[in-house]
């Protein structure tokens, strides 16, 4: 964005709320309460995934019996590369169908799991779907998870008997990466799955309960709002970003950055314990060790601080998860790191092996789930962990460093001179 004064700044933001007709109509077509929005489901496949098994299963509670199935699985029928007909397809008996969320089996001793299998035991059929919301394919995901399927050993049995079909389901429809991939799965979207789930629910309204009604009207919402492309939202968003791009641009400036947030928090954590000392903050690191730990000078050799340390904590403060780590520091001399690594205890998250040259002592992760758009709770879980972390383990790794510092005689004596001088 080219520099403007804050006055332009302050008169581009008022021109974006008061004169903005668009914006009033996407507030008017997000307000209210969503069910799946209120637990932060809005972009995770997972949940997605479990809520169309969920709609698809003929057996489930959700009122929809097998139309919704049937409907969908015709439509993905008339792509011309699959041998099955819609017309099978709209006679068969789907009673005894089983659709499963996350089904899990091994290939080449790892574990793959597919986001939806459908079992259709009378009519004949195995349907897979790989389901992308924002994830992109892993390499030779979908050659594996076909692998899977056409040896699964509780169907082999039925091999000749059984169709398969694959599919893959994104938001635009997209075809999988690669050729063969291209080959073995249908593509399909969101957009024309919603479309029959919209069809099917109005089939059966009169059908549905209370409860039943709330679930589906409120898919089909959470789509609407945060999924698809050609909805009513997204064609306001675009008008939004086409007359007000200079005002939503100075937004994204100044929007908060939850890591950025994180490490903020971090560093008020460590400066709050008295004992702590902060060292080097950035946004993805942050530094600091205990003030009773203290190496003599030419022990610890080229490490620039107004504190000499060898060792330090270390957060790695990252989108996905935040790892606290004990490192060596890259000592100058090489014997000197070997002998602090080594002087610790093994288990207990104490590291086995010396491979870096900031060998890794100790450390403990915790995973932060950015797709809930709940800040206060990532802020409540980092603080929960880093008063287990103070309660539990400071003190003991605290008391391991101060006995390695000792046995290898880096600590200077009372006035700052070395004492057994190794290094």
């Amino acid at each position: 964005m080219e520099e403007m004064s804050d006055e332009g700044k302050e008169k581009l933001l008022e021109n974006f709320i008061l004169n903005n007709r668009e914006l009033e109509q996407l507030e008017d077509e997000i307000s209210g309460l969503n069910i799946f929005e209120a637990i932060g489901m809005q972009r995770q496949e997972i949940r997605h995934s479990a809520t169309l098994a969920f709609l698809l299963g003929p057996k489930n509670p959700h009122g929809l019996g097998q139309h919704f199935l049937k409907k969908l699985l015709k439509d993905i029928a008339r792509d011309s590369t699959t041998e099955i007909s819609p017309i099978d397809l709209d006679s068969a008996d789907f009673s005894d169908v089983e659709v499963q969320c996350e089904w899990s089996r091994k290939l080449d001793g790892k574990w793959r799991k597919i986001d939806i299998i459908i079992i259709c035991h009378s009519a004949k059929l195995i349907v897979a779907i790989e389901n992308k919301i924002d994830a992109s394919e892993h390499e030779d995901q979908l050659k594996d998870y076909k692998e899977i399927v056409e040896n699964e050993r509780d169907w082999k049995k039925f091999k000749k008997e059984f169709k398969k079909m694959f599919v893959f389901l994104t938001v635009d429809g997209s075809d999988p990466e690669k050729e063969d991939d291209q080959e073995n799965w249908i593509n399909y979207s969101h957009q024309d799955l919603i479309k029959l789930l919209k069809e099917s629910y109005k089939a059966n309204k009169q059908n549905l309960g209370s409860d039943q009604d709330v679930l589906i009207r409120h898919y089909i919402e959470l789509m609407r709002r945060r999924i698809l492309t050609d909805s009513r939202i997204a064609e306001l968003v675009r008008k939004i970003d086409k007359t007000h791009k200079q005002a939503i641009d100075l937004i994204i400036e100044h929007r908060p950055d939850a890591v950025a947030e994180v490490a903020e928090q971090l560093k008020q954590l460590i400066n709050n314990e008295n004992s702590l000392e902060l060292v080097f903050p950035t946004k993805t690191r942050i530094r600091f060790y205990c003030k009773s730990w203290s190496f003599r000078e030419e022990w610890v050799g080229e490490w620039k601080h107004s504190e000499q340390m060898g060792l330090l904590f270390e957060f790695e403060n990252r989108p996905e998860k935040l790892k606290l780590v004990l490192m060596v520091l890259n000592l100058k001399n090489y014997e000197n790191r070997k002998q602090l690594f080594h002087g610790f205890p093994k288990g207990q998250n104490f590291k086995e092996e010396m491979k870096t040259d900031f060998p890794r002592v100790w450390e403990d992760e915790l995973s932060l789930n950015r797709e809930i758009d709940n800040e206060s709770k990532i802020n409540k879980e980092v603080e929960d962990w880093w008063k287990s972390f103070i309660e539990n383990n400071l003190e003991r790794i605290s008391c391991e460093v101060n006995r390695v510092i000792d046995e290898v005689g880096a600590r200077p004596n009372d006035d700052g001179n070395d004492i057994n001088a190794r290094g």
